[in-house]
């Protein structure tokens, strides 16, 4: 049974490029790398198209393992049957390890007459089985049923239909219920939402990552100042992981204490397959005298790593790579494990933390108007951006409890 991969292809000029293989030849699959050129020229991120790829690779595993085959079926006047499609939305909704391991034993199994009653019978042996967030499986079937419709066009344009008006019909309606089946994102509770750290979180995650603490989790020095030099600049700025990755050295203005923080989509300077990125606005930010310490002490070390004056990238690996985004993650995945009171810290809880505390400091200072504005300058968000009501979880129900137990103080002191 073929497998399929996604690469990202690196161009010359530094664009990225992910396309769906054929993992045995290696070879791009035309329709689906037509449908990602497109994404591409109506000006879409890499990582939107990305998602996208990945979501039609999975749909390609899908139907191969049921031995489906897309073109065939145009040219047949069809495109999914009703049971492929609920096979489909079902799939969507397991861990792609699971799927992976369901292929696996498909693959020696002897096949059947109807794919979809095979597709089915494979989702149904699922104990065991996790399934992942709805709000995952409503972004791959989304991508998958755009990809549908786009494969409707094309198919039409080609005159690959016999009747290429039955197969417009068909193929529509298999598209509209695909869609009408994508489940609903659920609200997350408040508990399960990403929360700021406190006081005491903030301070235990600092002194573990103090260099030449014992209780630090890395033994090498460079990884200690590095490390913590991360941690707080991402506390003091409120910066995105792609942001910091991002930085440059000449970002820095050590003359004024600022670091500049760019978006370089497809920057040629960069080596990293996978580019992080900048989501939001370009943006100057101030820093305090305590970020400009490390800054001038982390420089130093970098300068001593010889890889690392090939490249302008402030953040490097120990060998002077850039760093990349699995290795931030596998730092907070360090600490996580060293800290068992916070098994959500990431890198995007600062974000939040940044938040929190800037809400806290300017209560009372400025009016709502300008607590907005300066929040979504800092951040890269626009002025309409309504994106704080993400990062502000916790100051609100901190507020929403102390209004609570004022005016019962009130209520019960007056019957008293």
């Amino acid at each position: 049974m073929p497998q399929f991969v996604v690469v990202i292809v690196v161009m010359k000029s530094g664009e990225r490029m992910p396309l769906l293989c054929d993992a045995e030849s290696g070879l791009g699959l035309f329709e689906p790398t037509a449908y990602a050129l497109t994404m591409r020229s109506r000006g879409r991120a890499v990582n939107t198209i990305s998602q996208a790829v990945r979501s039609v690779q999975l749909l390609y595993q899908i139907l191969s393992a049921n031995g489906v085959d897309l073109i065939e079926r145009a040219k047949a006047n069809e495109l999914l049957t009703l049971g492929e499609v609920e096979a489909i939305v079902d799939q969507c909704r397991m861990r792609k390890a699971d799927l992976d391991s369901i292929y696996q034993r498909s693959s020696s199994e002897q096949p059947v007459q109807l794919a979809d009653a095979r597709i089915r019978r494979q989702a149904k042996e699922r104990t065991s089985i996790d399934s992942v967030d709805s709000s995952t499986a409503l972004i791959r079937l989304k991508y998958i049923a755009q990809y549908l419709a786009w494969f409707t066009e094309y198919a039409y344009l080609q005159k690959l239909p016999k009747d290429r008006e039955v197969f417009n019909k068909v193929a529509q309606k298999a598209v509209k219920a695909l869609s009408a089946r994508s489940p609903v994102a659920r609200q997350r509770s408040s508990a399960a939402r990403k929360r700021a750290l406190d006081d005491a979180s903030r301070h235990a995650l600092l002194e573990l990552t103090k260099p030449g603490s014992k209780l630090n989790p890395w033994s090498m020095s460079f990884l200690q100042q590095r490390n913590d030099f991360i941690i707080r600049l991402l506390l003091g700025t409120g910066m995105r992981k792609g942001e910091l990755l991002g930085l440059k050295v000449g970002d820095i203005n050590l003359a004024e204490s600022k670091v500049f923080i760019a978006r370089r989509a497809d920057d040629p300077e960069d080596p990293r397959r996978i580019q992080p990125t900048t989501k939001t606005y370009d943006r100057e930010l101030r820093l305090g005298s305590d970020l400009m310490i490390l800054i001038k002490q982390y420089l130093p070390l970098r300068a001593q790593i010889p890889k690392a004056k090939k490249h302008p990238y402030l953040i490097v690996s120990q060998n002077g790579s850039p760093l990349s985004i699995n290795s931030v993650d596998l730092v907070f995945a360090t600490l996580r494990s060293h800290l068992s009171d916070l098994p959500q810290l990431s890198a995007h809880i600062l974000r939040h933390t940044w938040n929190n505390r800037f809400s806290e400091l300017v209560e009372g200072v400025l009016t709502p108007e300008q607590e907005k504005k300066v929040r979504n300058y800092i951040m890269g968000w626009s002025d309409q951006s309504r994106s704080a009501e993400n990062y502000t979880v916790r100051y609100v129900e901190q507020q929403a409890h102390k209004a609570l137990i004022d005016i019962q103080s009130q209520l019960f002191e007056a019957a008293k």
